[in-house]
């Protein structure tokens, strides 16, 4: 596991929370502006009470902006309040901003449909709409599903 936090006690309590937990860490000192994030390096991303004014170039995250700078990631989770942040000298509320994501598992083409594999292009009945799978999911069509004769 790698961390950063622009504070040094940060980082002190996370080295010593992780010695606690019999946990091996890499961390360093950094600002989200100077920490490397690299291209296609992490399997996992968790960003929390990030930014102020001094540590994020345009002031503070437009709404959503975390989820546009990691694109191909799963959001697992998502938070955007006002709340007091875990550790502040202030000890009031400000905004903070937690994301949470993971590389998504490459996945085998094809779908499901109660238990039952259904090669891409196929196409089921959920109710009376035609469902087709795609490489990325289910698509509902606008299609009836075919009349069935009364037994």
């Amino acid at each position: 596991m790698t961390g950063f936090d622009l504070s040094d006690e940060g980082v002190r309590q996370a080295q010593v929370e992780a010695k606690r937990l019999g946990l091996k860490i890499s961390e360093s000192v950094a600002s989200i502006t100077d920490f490397d994030f690299g291209e296609n390096r992490w399997d996992l991303i968790v960003i929390t009470w990030e930014p102020t004014k001094l540590v994020w170039p345009a002031g503070t995250f437009a709404d959503n902006e975390l989820i546009a700078i990691f694109p191909g990631l799963r959001v697992l989770r998502y938070d955007d309040l006002w709340t007091r942040p875990d550790w502040s000298a202030r000890g009031v509320e400000e905004r903070v901003v937690r994301f949470f994501a993971e590389k998504p598992l490459p996945r085998d083409t094809g779908c499901v449909w109660d238990g039952t594999p259904v090669g891409e292009d196929g196409e089921v009945c959920w109710d009376t709409t035609i469902v087709r799978c795609q490489a990325d999911g289910w698509l509902f069509t606008r299609q009836k599903c075919p009349a069935t004769p009364n037994k």
